[in-house]
C-alpha cells in the first residue's frame, strides 16, 4: 500500500483547493493514526493556509502538513502548530479543554 503523503509527492499548498487540502490534511492524520487537536478550527486553519501559502508550522515549506511533522510528531507527539496530535498530547488538550468548559460552559476549544 502506498502511503498517503510524503515530501516529495505532496503538491504545495496554493496549488489545492481549499477542500482538497483539508481531505489531505485528515488523510495524513488518519494514515499516520494521528488526530486533529480539538483546540483547532480545520476550516480556519485552511483558510489560513491558503492566504499564507505556506505551512504554519514552517515558513519555508509550502506544504502542509510539511516534511518535518511526522519528526516532529515522533519525538513530541504534537507537531509544531499543534494541529496534529498523538494520544498523550490528546489527554493534555483535553484535559485543558475540560477545565476551561468547567470555568466557562459556553467555551468553544476553536474559537
Amino acid at each position: 500500500m502506498n502511503k498517503v503523503w510524503t515530501p516529495d509527492n505532496y503538491p504545495p499548498i496554493t496549488a489545492i483547493p481549499p477542500d482538497q487540502l483539508k481531505l489531505n490534511i485528515l488523510r495524513f492524520s488518519w494514515w499516520y493514526g494521528y488526530v486533529i487537536s480539538p483546540e483547532k478550527n480545520l476550516d480556519k486553519y485552511v483558510a489560513r493556509l491558503k492566504t499564507t501559502g505556506h505551512c504554519a508550522c514552517h515558513d519555508d515549506s509550502s506544504a502542509c502538513p510539511c516534511p518535518e511533522a511526522i519528526a516532529e510528531l515522533e519525538r513530541n507527539d504534537y507537531c509544531t502548530c499543534r494541529l496534529f496530535v498523538g494520544a498523550e498530547a490528546l489527554k493534555t488538550i483535553l484535559n485543558r479543554v475540560r477545565k476551561k468548559v468547567r470555568e466557562k460552559p459556553d467555551y468553544r476549544p476553536d474559537k
